[in-house]
């Protein structure tokens, strides 16, 4: 099995299950590899049999635990040598081996993602990402102090 995980790596294109703000349901994300540490991300969601693009931009490491993401517009400047302001910035602060009785032994991903909130300051979210190769991949994500709950379970398409 195939996962998403961090979007970095070869291209491919995985399907999921994911519950957030205004949708449930099926959405494809597709990754594809521009350079070693560069991906350009699309994301994809399936409205009434018609796909619809959700997202779209540029995912690059910076460092070992550092991804950030730029619009395609601000990709451009990147690397046009202009300054780039970033959509997102990601921060790994666990990736590894973990045990938990339902899952048994897979691998955990632990990440603070922060976004720029219309100029003023910034919105941090924190994440969590559980690979299997039983389970598959399932994440969820949330704003400290705010309802919103996004939930993604990887599903296999016969």
């Amino acid at each position: 099995m195939r996962y998403f995980g961090d979007g970095m790596g070869p291209s491919r294109q995985v399907y999921f299950r994911k519950v957030h703000e205004g949708h449930d349901g099926l959405h494809v994300y597709k990754t594809r590899q521009i350079a070693p540490n560069c991906n350009e991300i699309t994301k994809e969601w399936c409205a009434t049999s018609h796909w619809i693009e959700e997202a779209r931009f540029f995912r690059m490491k910076t460092s070992p635990l550092t991804l950030v993401d730029y619009s395609p517009g601000e990709y451009q400047k990147l690397l046009q040598g202009q300054r780039a302001e970033f959509s997102k910035t990601h921060t790994i602060t666990y990736e590894g081996p973990y045990y938990a009785p339902l899952w048994g032994i897979h691998k955990l991903t632990i990440t603070f993602e922060l976004k720029p909130n219309y100029g003023f300051g910034y919105i941090r979210r924190d994440s969590w990402a559980h690979q299997s190769e039983y389970f598959g991949e399932f994440c969820y994500s949330r704003i400290p102090n705010h309802p919103i709950l996004v939930i993604r379970q990887s599903v296999t398409l016969l």
